[in-house]
Formats: structure tokens, sequence, C-alpha cells
């Protein structure tokens, strides 16, 4: 089975789903209560295995935005 958790905001939230063995993580840029900044996503990312996927969830965003 292929896992992804969603919505992340913390390194302690993603490090807990590295260690629960999902094959990847997401981070929500579109308007909602579990949106998270750039910046912060990056931090985060950066702790996380290079083999884990990452996913970012975008709503009607503009290409450049989404390539950003």
């Amino acid at each position: 089975m292929w896992v992804k958790i969603c919505g992340l905001t913390s390194p302690e939230a993603a490090l807990a789903c590295v260690a629960a063995g999902a094959n990847a993580v997401g981070f929500v840029f579109a308007e909602s209560k579990r949106r998270i900044a750039v910046d912060a996503a990056k931090r985060i990312v950066d702790l996380l295995p290079c083999e884990l996927e990452k996913v970012g969830v975008f709503v009607d965003a503009p290409r450049r935005e989404v390539t950003e």
C-alpha cells in the first residue's frame, strides 16, 4: 500500500510520518486551516529523507506560484 499524509505544518508531524512509513507527505498551499507558508514548508522538507515524496496542494494557483 502506498501512503501519503497531507496537511503537515510542523517538523514533528513530518518526522512522525517518516517514522510511520509514509511514502509521501503533503503541504497545503491553498487557502485552508492547514495552509503552510512556503518558507516553513522548505524548512520541514530539508529535514526529510530525499526518497520521501513531497507533494504540494494548490487550488487555481498560477503556474509560476506552483513552480516556485
